[in-house]
């Protein structure tokens, strides 16, 4: 089995949005699964085995493989470093996702953001598939690992 990174990839950046997504992953597979309601489990719409250890890994949320509120501040002082106090306070609010997502709209930098937050994404996947012996390959690299 090896994963479409690209498939994981979009999947991970929807956890971003919804923290409470909850994704897995075949062991035997390599299917992806993803939902964010216990309910989507008692109705039968994913597998009744999801969960066990030998044959379902819990892929972590965007933050549970480190990009986070760090990635965010990384970006500013590398792309509007005169920001960075600023940002370090709304980065410390409750909604800091949409006070950033703002922040990107009032200095033109979404197209920055979404090449910068997709390469440090693919990187912290790779890693985190490789740390679990997860063979993957990447569409537009024609590259298995």
């Amino acid at each position: 089995m090896a994963l479409n990174l690209d498939n994981l990839l979009d999947i991970l950046n929807k956890s971003v949005e919804i923290p409470a997504l909850k994704i897995w992953l075949s062991l035997e597979t390599g299917e992806i699964f993803h939902f964010y309601d216990d309910f989507i489990i008692a109705i039968g719409l994913v597998p009744g085995d999801i969960g066990e250890k030998e044959k379902w890994l819990r892929v972590p949320s965007a933050t549970g493989i480190g990009c986070s509120k760090e990635l965010n501040l990384q970006f500013i002082i590398e792309f509007a470093p005169s920001f960075k106090k600023e940002a370090e306070i709304f980065l410390n609010q409750v909604n800091w996702p949409r006070n950033f997502r703002n922040f990107c709209n009032r200095h033109n930098l979404n197209a920055q953001w979404l090449e910068y937050s997709d390469a440090a994404m693919r990187q912290c996947l790779r890693k985190w598939l490789e740390e679990n012996n997860i063979k993957y390959f990447e569409p537009d690299r024609n590259e298995y690992r």
